[in-house]
């Protein structure tokens, strides 16, 4: 098994969705968790920080950051492909 932000992680949602790295957005409210991994792996990030924001100094930042969920399909559809 493997956790976030571990490559390992992101290797299995790339070959599961038969995608590449530049073509997979992870969501999440953790950027320790949530956006670091997705940075480094060369995937796009997305933080989502409506109900707690969980952003401090020196945290990685994501490439997308939305404060509603009705943001999101409009927010992904700006990433190049």
């Amino acid at each position: 098994g493997a956790a976030k932000p571990a490559a390992r992680v992101f290797d299995l949602a790339t070959a599961g969705l038969g995608v590449s790295a530049n073509e997979l957005a992870h969501v999440g409210d953790r950027p320790a968790n949530d956006i670091a991994g997705p940075n480094a792996y060369g995937s796009h990030s997305v933080l989502y920080t409506g109900v707690v924001d969980r952003r401090a100094d020196g945290d990685p930042v994501a490439a997308i950051h939305v404060t509603h969920m009705d943001d999101l399909p409009k927010a992904v559809s700006g990433f190049r492909l």
